[in-house]
């Protein structure tokens, strides 16, 4: 019985390393933080602006009809910046980790 317990942690840990399991659970973690700070910066900062300047509280008031066209545009502005910060990331992590030979064979 503890061969069998001693295997499957083995096993456990195997997996764990071979599939990069901490690294993907801590991008999932930060990527929800990021999502979180970047829908805070366009709900808060970048519709109300561009809400101001276009005489509205808010970006998201705008509306054609029944279509409520500013709130997919705030979305849309979300997923760029997002997009952009897991861009800027990437590009970090690649530059510190990833030799200047390593990125010319990757093609980055």
């Amino acid at each position: 019985m503890i061969s069998k317990s001693k295997s499957f942690v083995q096993e456990f840990m195997a997996f764990v390393k071979g599939f990069g399991v901490i690294g993907l659970a801590l991008g999932v973690v930060i990527g929800g933080a990021a999502n979180t700070i970047v829908k805070s910066l366009v709900d808060n900062i970048i519709q109300p602006l561009l809400g101001y300047i276009g005489g509205l509280d808010s970006l998201s008031e705008w509306t054609l009809g029944k279509l409520y066209v500013g709130a997919f545009v705030g979305d849309l502005i979300e997923f760029l910046v997002l997009l952009f910060v897991v861009y800027m990331a990437v590009k970090i992590i690649i530059s510190r980790f990833l030799t200047k030979k390593e990125r010319e064979t990757l093609g980055i």
